[in-house]
């Protein structure tokens, strides 16, 4: 599965290939005939090929051949070397390996003396071979399905012919005889004398150098018979059940007479059975070759179908003009089509849910090939995508000929390969007509080797280059034409290459009318609207919603051909493209607190934070990451893996998705077990057999995505659980069918829906019932019978009043199981119950210009009175967007607040807090966390009551056009942030990172890192101010958990008591200490002694004071903060001592110093060595800290030393560092001092709230909310 995202696409071999025997070939006296012609022959299952009457006949040549290497320029067939042995097809690259077939026997002497088979450039392959005495005047060829790289075929010594690269058939009639032949093949291996470009995107593309991934005889190996004379060499069957038609393209070689012929054709089913009759005639002309065409009308054919593989074999005979000839062609009748946003086969519309199907050489057998299939099945695909390389890259082998063949006959559908154009593209020679031409012959003749397959339903073709920067964006999915711009440098590119792809797709549509072509990752390109979707971590409810506008003016179906779900890439701090991604730094335990809160770090594993340190080389370059268990299967990736994917597929399904989402590294949500790992037996070789040839396969191809096989992570399966043919789930009311409401009010309505979705062809049966209970009790009931046609969605509304008699809050729960068809479904909804508070009628004075606030105030029922600007005893609001209004404050905040006023500033925008030189987080957060539960503003409030808010926020604007005007680019030509789509669920629209040299204090934290507070408090001078950005205007009218954190909050910031700074903050130490204080911005004076006026004192590391004054000064109601120290003696029976692979603590204190503080405070990115306290007082956070009481006073002594992190050169405790500032600067500021900054919010800007080491490049910069497609 590693292979997966190495898309390397190689450049096309535009010239005729020339090596060094070809011109010897062409000029041998000896050559019987030196004219490839190509015949199709198509492979026919066994009940078919043995109920037919044949006259045309085939011989696999699979199997064991002789091989020895070439020395010299031969000219004929070794006459008596030292015979190895190989097996075909297969690679003479490979010797005794368990996974690819290759050399078996080595032979001995001078032709293996010198051996390398990966150098070897040519080589002798031989066998015999027995002509069939019935094949009497036939026409006699041998078939390469692939050979890498070109072949000359010999036969009893004969030169017959020479296939060049990949594939090809000889006409071996003149020389061969009856009975017993030997057949000999020079093959010969050369690469392309170029390099080849890696495409990961239109705007990710590197180059490598080329080589051969194979060389030999690669594909299966046949005997061919067929009747003198004029011969069919390819039929195209073309079937319509909305005409109820078969049409046939009949192509015919050597045709020596003018006149008319009689087409005459029998429609046999599975056992040979005559199922349909036609006849006709056609013209025909002299010709080499031509084509001439028929149709037929056939009202009621049994129809090829997901699960129902009926297929015919068309016996079709000419006969006439010196013609008498014979063509055996499989094929299923079936029809598939776009229609708008939807795909429809066979009349009913069909969703898809695809996968990628990888080449693999165990694949290539047959064996694998079925199991393979049901494993997809299983797993809940429908499709699969064989990914299109560009299969004409020399050397490249494939089996995707048998892997259609083993499709047809399972009913399983595949998306089969179309010839890159990209190449070409790249390679800027699209103006050379005469690639183009080549191209264009070459792709077409590829396409009718898969053209009669029933499941082959569309092309896929020419991945990563003909998609835009913007084509991800939520108004332009599914749309055909790029309206607006793209950015100057995206509008050149898509001019540029526009002419190209639209000619190049149309050549494909015309080679094959019947079916769509997929452009991978083409955006408007082709017939299906194909991204590779990295949404990276934009929040999980806007990418719920992302499809919301094309299930409404989409013009083509939409198909993500790579989804990350988010994609281990996506975890990392590097944005500059996908090879230097995976060597940077891990963000995973970052990102997944987003969504976890501080579960994120408990669930960090000791391997995956030893990983960080172990993988480091120096700055920000890491060894690679990719395919790293200890990041792919981290329990905190794998719950935010099963939390997207379970909403995604959910909420796209919901909006009718037509094509589907191929996760991508299989949504990192299985790992091969080791009973994967052994090989299952597939038996002995037996003559005629197809395919490869292994003796043992991988049972994790066997048991593909399986238990047996794998295992199965969360992340795996929630896409099972939510991937299959039939789907149920609780989702929210009325169109608003995504939204996560669920705090109530009592006797309020609770209102949900149930959405059933059938994917399978057929309609089905569905029952479903439910109960809902509160406070354990059950309050309401329903059920429900019926059916639901194919590709249906039904939605079934939940309706209940909620009871009134609950007191304080309540939870609930919908409980609810469903059958559609045969499968079962089952689902949960949690929810909350708020008692109905009574009225508040306190007085409040607000300044509130916009008046947001002041109407949401007196909705509960406070009494808002305007403030006058005078230094009030009440608590003052400073209302929403007031500081955007344009309007003046009637007093002066800062002094207010300085002489023991108490204020809330409610949500300000986000240019205001970021010109004061505050950060800001991108996204608007739908989850924050308490930090201290028992914390006023909040108690009685968890996490389950602080997300996904009923209602959308308005802050920002939900849904920005940037069509026509263009975003901020970065230097990938994507939107810097990527897009913004919706405000459902807010609750704060600007969440702040918290300052690290201050003294804010958060109440609640969110979103990167549990590093951002919407909720912080200000301790200034003798009062407070409390900065609130949580989005509570837009909830508190719907949402009961929201209208409560309003009533808490202002009865907070109302009666709470303030302290109040003391006058005189002193250092005791050298002056290495007060550098340290000078760094974190503290306003304080140095002292060498203690006296009582001190309101607290900071103990550096050089200090000299004795512990009897110390504990006189703390007895009379001191207070003393211990800076970090690296001595076995701190003072006042305080001991420490190192300690080595220290990982932080998750172990914050409940003492009144540390409030504010959090995990994500203390814990570390990785491992490092400090020292810690092991003695004295009350210790705390594993060693990190130390409380001593003496009298009415408090000592804290810290061993938190962001100093000592060395991470200037350990980059990877550079966030531990600003960690570890701000928790000192939080307990200082909770003990009493002020920092520089701390008056910035009342007027001005600064750049001193945080470590002055902050990255602002975009390619490896700090901000977390950079967007790159991965």
């Amino acid at each position: 599965m590693n292979h997966k995202l190495a898309k390397i696409i190689g450049l096309f071999f535009a010239a005729a290939t020339v090596f060094g025997f070809i011109g010897y070939a062409l000029q041998n006296p000896n050559l019987a005939s030196n004219s490839v012609i190509s015949i199709g022959f198509p492979n026919l299952t066994s009940v078919a090929a043995s109920a037919i009457d044949n006259k045309r006949d085939q011989i696999y040549l699979n199997g064991t051949w002789q091989f020895v290497p070439a020395t010299g320029n031969p000219q004929n067939p070794p006459a008596s070397p030292s015979w190895g042995s190989i097996q075909v097809p297969g690679d003479w690259q490979e010797e005794k390996s368990e996974f690819i077939p290759g050399i078996i026997t080595r032979g001995t002497g001078q032709d293996w003396e010198k051996f390398n088979s990966k150098q070897l450039s040519k080589a002798w392959y031989q066998r015999n071979i027995e002509i069939p005495s019935d094949w009497i005047n036939r026409r006699i060829f041998i078939d390469l399905a692939r050979v890498s790289t070109d072949a000359i075929i010999f036969v009893n010594g004969i030169n017959c012919g020479q296939i060049e690269w990949p594939y090809g058939n000889v006409e071996i009639t003149k020389v061969a005889k009856l009975g017993q032949n030997t057949i000999s093949i020079l093959v010969v291996a050369v690469s392309d004398e170029k390099d080849k470009a890696v495409i990961m995107s239109p705007t990710e593309i590197y180059t490598t150098k080329s080589n051969l991934q194979s060389r030999g005889i690669i594909g299966e190996v046949r005997l061919l018979g067929v009747p003198a004379g004029p011969l069919i060499s390819d039929v195209f069957v073309q079937t319509s059940t909305r005409n109820k038609q078969v049409k046939l393209d009949i192509e015919l070689k050597d045709v020596t007479q003018n006149g008319q012929v009689q087409l005459i054709a029998q429609m046999l089913d599975e056992k040979g059975k005559v199922e349909q009759n036609f006849t006709g005639s056609a013209n025909v002309q002299a010709k080499q070759i031509q084509t001439v065409q028929i149709q037929w009308d056939w009202q009621n054919p049994r129809l090829w179908d997901i699960g129902k593989p009926n297929l015919y074999t068309l016996k079709l005979a000419v006969k006439g003009s010196g013609i008498d000839t014979q063509y055996n062609q499989p094929f299923g009748f079936r029809e598939f089509w776009v229609e708008g946003r939807k795909f429809f086969l066979n009349g009913t519309e069909f969703r898809l849910r695809p996968n990628l199907h990888s080449d693999t050489w165990e694949g290539g057998t047959v064996e694998v090939s079925d199991k393979l299939i049901d494993g997809y099945v299983k797993a809940g695909f429908n499709i699969t995508e064989i990914w299109p390389w560009n299969h004409d890259e020399r050397g490249r082998w494939h089996f995707r000929e048998l892997f259609s063949e083993r499709a047809d006959l399972k009913g399983f559908p595949i998306m089969a390969p179309a010839l890159d154009i990209t190449p070409i593209a790249w390679g800027e020679q699209w103006n050379n007509r005469q690639v183009i031409d080549r191209w264009k012959a070459r792709m077409t003749a590829e396409m009718r080797r898969y053209r009669n397959h029933p499941s082959v339903l569309m092309w896929a073709t020419s991945p990563n280059y003909f998609g835009n920067g913007d084509d991800q964006n939520p108004r332009r999915i599914g749309k055909k034409k790029i309206e607006g711009t793209l950015g100057p440098v995206e509008d050149k590119r898509m001019r540029a290459k526009t002419p190209l792809g639209n000619e190049a797709f149309a050549t494909m549509k015309s080679a094959d009318p019947t079916r769509p072509v997929m452009v991978h990752q083409g955006g408007t390109f082709g017939d299906v609207y194909s991204l590779n979707s990295y949404l990276n971590v934009m929040p999980l409810q806007e990418r719920e919603e992302w499809i919301s506008e094309w299930s409404k003016t989409g013009e083509m179906p939409y198909m993500v051909v790579e989804f990350g779900t988010p994609l281990h890439a996506t975890m990392m701090r590097n944005r500059q493209g996908f090879d230097k991604v995976i060597v940077s730094e891990p963000w995973m335990t970052e990102f997944a607190a987003i969504y976890l809160g501080k579960q994120a770090y408990e669930l960090e594993t000791p391997s995956y934070k030893s990983k960080i340190r172990e993988q480091f080389v120096k700055n920000q370059e890491y060894k690679s990451w990719h395919s790293s268990k200890d990041l792919d299967f981290a329990p905190a990736f794998q719950k935010l893996q099963q939390l997207f994917s379970t909403n995604t597929w959910r909420s796209w399904r919901t909006f009718g998705m037509s094509g589907g989402m191929i996760p991508w590294n299989d949504g990192h949500g299985w790992e091969i077990s080791d009973a994967g790992r052994t090989r299952v037996d597939i038996g002995a070789f037996q003559p005629g057999r197809r395919g490869v040839y292994l003796k043992q396969v991988s049972n994790n191809l066997v048991n593909y995505l399986q238990p047996e096989a794998y295992k199965i992570y969360p992340g795996g399966e929630a896409i099972m659980n939510n991937n299959g043919p039939t789907l149920a789930w609780i989702a929210g009311a009325n169109q608003a069918f995504t939204a996560k409401d669920h705090s109530f009010f009592a006797g309020g309505k609770l209102a949900k829906q149930i959405v059933l979705i059938n994917d399978t062809r057929a309609k089905q049966d569905f029952a479903f019932n439910w109960r809902i209970l509160v406070g354990g009790q059950e309050v309401g009931t329903g059920e429900k019978k019926g059916s639901i046609e194919t590709a249906g969605t039904l939605f079934f509304p939940i309706d209940l009043k909620l009871p009134n008699t609950i007191s304080s809050k309540a939870d609930g729960e919908i409980r609810w199981t469903a059958r559609i068809g045969d499968r079962p479904h089952a689902d949960t909804f949690p929810f909350r119950v708020f008692s109905t508070s009574s009225k508040v009628k306190d007085a409040v004075t607000i300044f509130d210009p916009v008046g947001k606030t002041s109407a949401m105030l007196k909705q509960l029922g406070y009494q808002p009175v305007p403030w006058n600007g005078s230094q009030v005893s009440s608590l003052l609001i400073i209302g929403r967007e007031a500081f955007s209004s344009g309007q003046n404050l009637p007093g002066n905040l800062e002094t207010f607040v300085r002489n023991g006023g108490k204020a809330i500033v409610f949500p300000q925008r986000r240019e205001w807090l970021k010109n004061m030189g505050l950060r800001v987080a991108e996204h608007v957060s739908r989850r924050v966390y308490p930090i201290d539960s028992n914390h006023p503003a909040v108690n009685g409030l968890d996490e389950a009551d602080l997300r996904d808010w009923t209602g959308e926020s308005t802050l920002l604007e939900a849904y920005p056009d940037t069509i026509q005007s263009g975003a901020r680019l970065s230097p990938s030509n994507m939107p810097w942030y990527g897009w913004h789509w919706g405000n459902r669920g807010g609750i704060s629209s600007a969440s702040i990172e918290k300052p690290h040299r201050t003294s804010w204090r958060p109440i609640l934290e969110s979103e990167f890192d549990l590093a951002y507070s919407p909720l912080m408090e200000l301790d200034y001078g003798k009062g407070r101010l409390i900065l609130n950005e949580l989005d509570l205007e837009d909830h508190f009218a719907a949402d009961a958990g929201a209208a409560q954190l309003v009533q808490q909050i202002v009865s907070y910031g109302m009666n709470s008591s303030v302290v109040g700074k003391p006058d005189k903050v002193v250092l005791i130490g050298g002056d290495g200490d007060a550098k340290k204080l000078d760094n974190l911005g503290i306003i304080y004076q140095r002292a060498n002694s203690l006296s009582p006026n001190i309101g607290l004192a900071i103990v550096g590391a050089q200090a000299n004071l004795k512990d009897a004054d110390l504990r006189g000064y703390l007895n009379g109601g001191g207070k003393a903060f211990f800076l970090p120290r690296q001595v076995p003696v701190a003072g006042l029976g305080v001991g420490l001592q190192q300690a080595k692979d220290f990982g932080g603590s998750l172990l914050v204190p409940t003492w009144d110093e540390v409030r504010g503080l959090s995990s994500s405070d203390l814990r570390s990115r990785s491992f490092y060595d400090t020292w810690l306290i092991n003695s004295g007082g009350e210790i705390g956070a594993n060693g990190l800290l130390s409380r001593v009481q003496v009298g009415k006073g408090v000592a804290i002594f810290s061993q938190i030393d962001p100093d000592s992190l060395n991470a200037d050169a350990k980059t990877y405790l550079r966030f531990t560092r600003w960690r570890q500032t701000r928790a000192n600067a939080q307990i200082l500021a909770n003990l009493g001092a002020s920092f520089k900054a701390d008056g910035v919010v009342f007027n001005g800007s600064s750049q001193e709230f945080y470590h002055s080491d902050y990255k602002t490049d975009f390619e490896n910069g700090d901000d977390p909310y950079r967007y790159y497609r991965w």
